[in-house]
């Protein structure tokens, strides 16, 4: 085998792990609902984030699919207005793009 076929054959298995861990919007509010609970001061604020969390994350966010990642878009009401969240999910696994202040 060549050594371009082999590298061809090294990215094509990439890309197929890619799409197979692409996280879906599931994943993304639970993780989000996971986040929220952890930065909690207390037992009310834990409890608020896992029922209410969840169904308002839903609302208020949009997925990009790009079969390889997803980008996920949250509108965070806010007093001044509305704020907007970025979050890649990538491999399995979200990382911020970028976060109201």
């Amino acid at each position: 085998m060549k050594s371009s076929q082999f590298l061809i054959l090294i990215i094509l298995i990439i890309m197929i792990f890619m799409a197979v861990t692409n996280p879906g919007m599931d994943d993304y509010v639970d993780w989000v609902t996971d986040q929220s609970r952890e930065e909690a001061s207390n037992r009310f604020e834990e409890l608020v984030a896992s029922f209410v969390g969840e169904t308002m994350v839903r609302r208020v966010t949009s997925r990009d699919n790009y079969v390889l990642f997803s980008i996920y878009e949250t509108d965070i009401p806010d007093v001044n207005g509305e704020e907007s969240s970025r979050v890649i999910g990538i491999f399995g696994n979200f990382f911020v793009l970028n976060s109201p202040e």
